[in-house]
């Protein structure tokens, strides 16, 4: 026989819980500078030898002509990218030298992720809710 308080009590923090991480995504939402996104080209693979990874160089125009280049943070072995591969490089307006690649875990679609997990908080805690009200 399960004591009836022990179980419970913790899938039912799982509610709060699960609003708290929705409402910090709903605010790392509205918080979160929109990008722009740009075509680039990677024309580079730079090596680490400390660790033996690769890095691409990527190069990009801005709307005025101006031609950016950078290293991406990203490294990888063996190399994601080859040279020629075509990128989409992202970055705040205002400061062109923040670009990277966009990937997945872009700042604007990294909130996704919380509302997910902060979703399924709240319907484990729910469901707790109900069931103990039986």
């Amino acid at each position: 026989m399960r004591a009836s308080g022990q179980s419970g009590g913790l899938s039912l923090m799982a509610l709060p819980f699960g609003v708290l991480v929705i409402a910090a995504s709903a605010w790392s939402s509205f918080h979160t500078t929109e990008r722009a996104v740009y075509p680039g080209k990677v024309i580079a693979l730079v090596e680490y030898r400390s660790d033996a990874s690769f890095a691409p160089r990527i190069q990009f125009a801005l709307p005025d002509g101006t031609v950016k280049e950078f290293i991406d943070r990203n490294r990888s072995y063996p190399s994601v990218y080859a040279v020629g591969d075509s990128v989409e490089v992202t970055f705040e307006p205002a400061r062109p030298d923040s670009a990277q690649i966009k990937s997945a875990w872009d700042p604007n679609t990294t909130p996704l992720i919380g509302y997910a997990i902060g979703g399924l908080l709240v319907a484990v805690g729910l469901g707790r809710m109900v069931a103990s009200l039986r």
